[in-house]
């Protein structure tokens, strides 16, 4: 797949791995986030290759022309070469499918489709074309009949399409450079209804569709969009309703269409465990559709990923007001041509503007069609708007907050804006923290952008936004608020083992109990007191010391008391959740709590999540044993350890030995031991060890997790999920 890294090329691919098909492919322009999140779906990304590598069938984006070197490779080899579009109409022609039409919501209102499907167990497949904002993927595949999809009209493979049920939304004129007049689009959807099999769903109301209104009998959905005139608002009713009557349709004429279906389990086949929740919702959140990315001492900002002007409008309809500035980027020059006479008048209509420049996309330069352009006009009709980007971009938003003209900021477009508007909420954050926790916490001494790598056994990862070590339980608490009150998130580390770090960091609060504070380790008549920042190899010298047995295992275990709770640390047969009597924690809000006679599970603790562990009370075995026998217990386990697990840097055991198997064991069967990724390497001492041989970054790491994943998951049907945490901004946990 040329171009993987786009939306709709993103669900592609995970519906084709969901088929069993083996897929990869690059993007020129892949960030670290999709890459995780296609590697937790079994697809491999690598860099651009020098030539085309063995394969099948290529599928491209239309970011990458025919003219395309490894397009030309290709043809040359007479490899199978179709478009997105197109392979997708191709692969669908076998399948019942639901398709979702229109100029403008498609990406919402299948979202709507898909949770409303979900909460009636109808089975069925889909394809979005965004990500949804929690962990449901932006496709699935499991062999159901149907399939949900949105079906793109800036494509000529539209025309590829024979759908059995229609929902169109709305028609207006877009992609101009490709249709040409309005009369060129709306006689492709007229031929897309003809070719719609049972029955084709209008909006009532809907004027640019109501000229279709004698086709195939449309059955019209009353009061699915406001009357004329009336104003949009954000996820508004008239869209869920008819995502409704759509889901009500299919679930009660379609519903006994696959013989013996009874439910419908949403896992990939790749990584089944990830499973899908199916609480009771309305329908998944869309990532990058009317989000709110910061909201703290009066100031939010939301940001929309919209090009078309009906979905500006709606958009700065819902939420435009006095004190807000609406920055916009214009997607693509021809369309900034064909409707910019409709983004003037919806800008000249907001009270405060800024533009940045217009995202081409895969088109040529057309000076016509530039944000520049848009910002002379509008000068014209009101007061100057200003066309910036980048820092000057910022400098000019804090100008204006400064002053405390702005109180919120309504980033809207397509291309880098929505990443721009999150960079703006990281820079709200880091200003609001840095103040907070000067005038809250002057004692401490809080860093910015140090390196995570000098902070893990791993010896991997970029930058922490901040890192803090307080000193005492008051400063922790104090620091936990500032983060709060700055909308800052915020992880705990103890000695950063069974840590991996993404390559570009982690934007929030990393803390370390690191002071004296945290070590204590106090006697008492039936139980032991350790605070969270203890070596766990202290603990079991000190148990040594006092003729305490059974904390033996602890000594190899190179992690602090704290993380140990949180995992249920154990090896050698024990674990330290045998022993947890009482735990102490903080919460979020910097409220101080307790857990007594916790319930332990295999490398889980019952703690809540955003909690952080202060002090752990242990129960203490009656029966005293020699020194010289616990010191001889340590040394034999520590021998093992020499002998079976790797020297090297690693974060200690990749995976949760799964019921009934040995992680390790079952990577060894597979043949991984000894594969390399740049430099990480599936250890050839263990198999459950991933090591650092030098230079190695997180990619290489997570690579060689996916490949051991997915490799046991084929042959022996068995899901490994880590016991490595991994920590990035667009994730945090196990998987």
């Amino acid at each position: 797949m040329a171009g993987i890294g786009g939306a709709g090329m993103t669900a592609l691919a995970i519906f084709l791995r969901g088929r069993g098909a083996v897929v990869f492919g690059f993007d020129d322009f892949l960030d670290d986030e999709t890459a995780f999140f296609l590697g937790r779906w079994g697809i491999h990304t690598l860099g651009r290759p020098a030539e085309l590598p063995p394969c099948d069938v290529v599928i491209h984006t239309m970011a990458i022309g025919l003219g395309d070197p490894l397009l030309r490779d290709a043809h040359r080899r007479e490899v199978a070469v179709y478009s997105r579009g197109a392979y997708l109409a191709q692969i669908l022609r076998e399948q019942k499918l639901l398709a979702i039409v229109g100029s403008h919501g498609k990406t919402t209102t299948t979202a709507m489709v898909v949770g409303l499907l979900m909460e009636r167990n109808f089975p069925f497949n889909y394809l979005l074309g965004g990500r949804f904002a929690g962990d449901l993927p932006p496709a699935s595949y499991v062999g159901a009949p149907w399939t949900v999809a949105e079906i793109d009209e800036s494509e000529a493979s539209m025309e590829l399409f024979s759908p059995h049920v229609t929902l169109a939304l709305n028609l207006s004129m877009d992609h101009d450079s490709h249709y040409g007049t309005l009369e060129n689009l709306q006689k492709t959807f007229l031929r897309f209804f003809a070719r719609t099999v049972d029955r084709v769903f209008f909006p009532f109301g809907e004027e640019s569709l109501r000229c279709f209104s004698e086709l195939h009998n449309g059955h019209f959905l009353r009061d699915c969009l406001p009357r004329s005139g009336e104003r949009l608002t954000p996820f508004n009713r008239t869209n869920y309703m008819a995502a409704a009557a759509v889901a009500d349709y299919l679930c009660t004429n379609f519903a006994n269409s696959s013989p013996g279906a009874t439910g419908m389990d949403f896992s990939a086949k790749v990584v089944s465990s990830q499973k899908i929740e199916k609480n009771s919702l309305s329908w998944p959140a869309v990532w990058r559709r009317q989000t709110q990315l910061f909201s703290a001492d009066g100031t939010g900002i939301m940001a929309d990923y919209a090009h078309h002007p009906k979905e500006i409008e709606a958009f700065l309809g819902a939420y435009s007001g006095e004190r807000s500035l609406t920055i916009f980027q214009p997607h693509r020059y021809s369309r900034t041509v064909a409707h910019g006479e409709e983004f003037l008048k919806i800008l000249q209509n907001s009270p405060h503007a800024v533009l940045m420049p217009t995202y081409g996309a895969f088109e040529s330069f057309d000076g016509r069609g530039t944000a520049e352009g848009l910002a002379e006009e509008l000068a014209e009709r009101r007061c100057p708007v200003p066309c910036l980007s980048d820092q000057k971009l910022f400098d000019y938003l804090d100008n204006l907050r400064g002053r405390g003209a702005i109180d919120l900021f309504l980033f809207v477009g397509a291309g880098p804006i929505f990443s721009t508007a999150v960079a703006y909420g990281n820079h709200l954050r880091a200003e609001r923290f840095r103040k907070l926790s000067h005038l809250l916490c002057p004692e401490l001494q809080v860093m910015e952008n140090i390196p995570m790598s000098s902070m893990t056994t791993l010896r991997i990862g970029g930058p922490a936004r901040f890192f803090a070590e307080p000193e005492t339980l008051e400063s922790l608490r104090r620091l936990l608020h500032c983060a709060r009150l700055a909308d800052l998130k915020y992880f705990i580390i103890g000695a950063g083992s069974n840590l991996l770090v993404g390559d570009s960091g982690y934007g929030g609060l990393v803390l370390r109990l690191q002071g004296n504070f945290w070590k204590h380790c106090v006697l008492g008549a039936d139980c032991i007191r350790v605070g969270a920042g203890l070596p766990l190899k202290r603990l079991a010298d000190f148990c040594r010391e006092h003729s305490i047995g059974g904390f033996e295992f602890c000594s190899g275990i190179p992690g602090t008391m704290g993380g140990a709770v949180l995992i249920n640390a154990g090896a050698f047969g024990s674990s330290i959740g045998e022993f947890v009597r009482r735990i102490e924690y903080v919460d979020g809000k910097g409220e101080e709590g307790q857990i007594h006679w916790p319930k332990f599970f295999y490398r889980r603790s019952p703690l809540l999540r955003g909690s952080t562990v202060t002090a752990v009370e242990l129960v203490r075995p009656g029966n005293p044993i020699p020194p010289c026998e616990i010191g001889e217990k340590m040394e034999q386990m520590a021998a093992f350890r020499k002998e079976l697990q790797p020297r090297q840097p690693s974060a200690g055991s990749t995976f949760r030995n799964p019921k009934s198997a040995v992680a390790g064991k079952l990577i060894e069967e597979t043949g991984l031991k000894g594969l390399r990724r740049g430099g990480a390497e599936i250890s050839p001492v263990h198999g459950n060890f991933i090591v650092n041989g030098g230079g190695a970054s997180c990619g290489d790491v997570l690579e060689l997790i996916f490949t051991a994943q997915e490799a046991v998951a084929e042959r022996f049907k068995i899901d490994l999920e880590t016991e490595v945490c991994f920590l990035a901004d667009f994730w945090e946990g196990s998987f």
